[in-house]
């Protein structure tokens, strides 16, 4: 694998921009009472950054596990918990615990979630390493997280190794593919229908699992 062009931290200031491109596209496609020129330039438009948006994090994968290999460190996450701020108390806490009485988990300490991070840490790398080297992912899909840059940042990187898994089954072994798993758990505090038509229609997602009824 060759070695990255540029440091994490110039990736990651580029990947943010093109969050915030894709924040604000997305947002225009929440706008009503638009004609139906409009509202195909929009789709067009949100299209457009979300291609952008997967091919940054395609990149950022790669590199990040290639720095991830040369640095070592402790183990990797079982679950990569991917959560709003608004969403923590209410439904991604309780989702954690659950999560363990269910037995998805041995212990709350196999889930990786911001607020467990290490004081006096690199925050940027320690969400970087937790989201390219986690068995599962489990993004818990808000309008507020659509709206937040961090939220949106994991949801293309897990969407970036959905992606590359699929490639690679297609042509390998079944040993050499990543066993990585990606759960897209709506939050329906208000009316997602929407959000459901456009993670199928944008994203290409066949399925929305559900983890809790």
């Amino acid at each position: 694998m060759a070695a990255p062009r540029q440091s994490l931290r110039s990736l990651m200031d580029e990947f943010e921009g093109g969050a915030r491109r894709w924040i604000r596209s997305w947002q225009l496609n929440e706008a009503t009472g638009w004609g139906e020129a409009e509202e195909a330039a929009a789709k067009a438009a949100l299209q457009s950054e979300t291609d952008g948006m997967m091919d940054a994090a395609v990149y950022l994968v790669t590199a990040a596990r290639e720095i991830a290999h040369r640095r070592g460190g402790g183990a990797s996450p079982l679950v990569f918990l991917s959560h709003c701020g608004a969403d923590k108390g209410s439904y991604a806490m309780p989702l954690r615990r659950e999560m363990k009485h269910a037995g998805v988990v041995s212990s709350l300490q196999q889930v990786f979630c911001d607020w467990d991070m290490e004081v006096g840490g690199n925050p940027v790398w320690n969400m970087v390493r937790a989201a390219v080297l986690c068995r599962s992912a489990v993004c818990v899909l808000s309008r507020e997280y659509l709206q937040r840059t961090w939220p949106v940042m994991e949801l293309f990187i897990f969407l970036a190794r959905h992606r590359q898994k699929q490639t690679v089954q297609a042509r390998r072994s079944e040993a050499e593919v990543d066993p990585f798993s990606l759960v897209v758990d709506v939050y329906t505090r208000g009316s997602l229908a929407e959000a459901v038509a456009w993670n199928d229609h944008v994203l290409g997602m066949d399925v929305l699992w559900r983890l809790l009824p």
